[in-house]
């Protein structure tokens, strides 16, 4: 799972700058709807072994407190945002569709996402695999 998440972003820092000429509606959506998709695994390291609900509330409540974070206008914020990094992490205008587009990441995800393994210690598994293990022992 943590090959997944920096898979989406690297994905994500590509998508948004490198010069790969793609249209700039792709390079915005295409950005969010993975920062969508960061959060949603960011909240599956978190919480391992959870089920999907919880797991979607967390990347909920980071990925919505991220945008929501574009409303506060503090001096060290905008200190932070005036720097070309500051600026891609934090965003700078608030924006209700970038909510819809973080939660198509995570739905878009949401199928490939691999649970422990609890025959294997630290391992992952998906699902099926894992009832596998369970019967056999």
């Amino acid at each position: 799972m943590v090959l997944l998440t920096l898979i989406i972003i690297a994905a994500g820092i590509a998508c948004r700058l490198a010069p790969l000429g793609l249209d700039p509606a792709l390079r915005k959506w295409g950005g969010s709807i993975l920062w969508g998709s960061l959060f949603w695994y960011v909240a599956a390291l978190t919480l391992p072994g959870r089920q999907r609900p919880a797991l979607f509330a967390l990347a909920c409540l980071g990925a919505f407190g991220s945008e929501g974070l574009k409303l506060v206008h503090i001096e060290p914020l905008d200190a932070l945002r005036s720097v070309s990094a500051g600026r891609f992490l934090l965003g700078q205008h608030f924006s209700w569709s970038n909510m819809g587009a973080y939660l198509l990441g995570m739905a878009l995800v949401t199928p490939l996402r691999v649970c422990p393994n609890p025959g294997s210690g630290s391992g992952s598994a998906p699902i099926e695999e894992r009832a596998n293990v369970i019967k056999s022992e």
